[in-house]
């Protein structure tokens, strides 16, 4: 990751202040990409919702709206493309406000779930616990 600073004015007294802070810019296309990449071995993408929301902390106007690209189930290879291409765009996976919520469904019934914590994001593989004895019925 790359370091980068940003000049700001302190509320308090409007001074100047260099503060630091990672650059957690990321692609989103190339994260799901990858992603796929890792689960492919296992299975194949059933279906997708990804929405992707970059909210403004000022008052700008008109407030922007989400934007969510969906892959159906039995989609095409066009369909796939068209999904994989909507998705090239950067956003900040960074700490702060997430931008990125979806879930990816797999064939064998796994999938990934966009997960945050205080804004920092990521994609989490889950997998179908396995069920134990006792619930099953006896006959």
């Amino acid at each position: 990751m790359h370091i980068v600073h940003m000049l700001i004015y302190s509320p308090l007294n409007n001074w100047p202040c260099t503060i630091y802070r990672r650059n957690t810019m990321k692609n989103a296309k190339q994260e799901i990409e990858e992603l796929m990449l890792q689960v492919s071995s296992l299975t194949q993408v059933r279906c997708a919702t990804i929405t992707h929301y970059k909210p403004y902390l000022n008052d700008a106007k008109p407030k922007p709206q989400p934007k969510t690209f969906n892959l159906p189930i039995l989609y095409t290879a066009k369909e796939a493309e068209d999904f994989l291409d909507s998705l090239d765009f950067e956003y900040d996976s960074g700490y702060g406000i997430q931008e990125i919520y979806g879930t990816i469904w797999f064939e064998d019934k796994t999938w990934a779930t966009r997960e945050e914590y205080d804004g920092s994001e990521w994609w989490e593989y889950q997998e179908q616990p396995e069920i134990p004895k006792h619930l099953y019925k006896m006959t």
